[in-house]
């Protein structure tokens, strides 16, 4: 974050200097510094963007009568090189958003997937089993009413640890 604020000031002094000086190379080589450092900082914000930020949707499921929405997204890209994978849950009832569930997935360093999660639909209630090869299997109860609970289960991918 501060080579991105060192490149932005670095760009800013140069504008101010190519517009009040008025030597011919002088203001080349401040325009090209200019021009250079904020293309810079456009690359450094998308890949900042892309690794920390950008939403990946990787699976969605439906309550039986429709009403409910719940999709699993991956937030950004896995923690380099094998760390954790972040991702959160979002359950909506039309448009509105009931809840917002972020979580962590051991699974090695790799993407989110349809292999990570299952869905069970309750009455008041939707029961999301989060499944990864480094962690045992956490299960998140979001209820309709907007309140959530989380458990560790003695489980791994659904079955018992021999």
């Amino acid at each position: 974050m501060r080579f991105i604020i060192i490149l932005v000031s670095v760009a800013v002094l140069s504008i101010i200097g190519f517009i009040f000086i008025k030597q011919h190379v002088l203001r080349v080589a401040l325009g090209t510094l200019a021009v250079s450092c904020l293309l810079l900082v456009c690359l450094l914000g998308i890949s900042i963007y892309d690794m920390n930020y950008k939403i990946n949707p990787v699976d969605v499921s439906s309550s039986p009568d429709g009403a409910y929405e719940l999709s699993f997204q991956q937030v950004g890209q896995p923690d380099w090189p094998f760390g954790y994978t972040h991702a959160r849950l979002v359950l909506q009832k039309g448009k509105e958003t009931v809840i917002t569930k972020s979580l962590d997935i051991a699974d090695d360093g790799c993407n989110a997937s349809t292999n990570n999660w299952d869905v069970k639909w309750k009455d008041d209630s939707a029961e999301v089993s989060i499944y990864g090869d480094e962690q045992y299997d956490v299960l998140y109860i979001l209820n309709f009413d907007g309140t959530d609970e989380r458990k560790q289960l003695d489980t791994h991918y659904g079955c018992g640890i021999y």
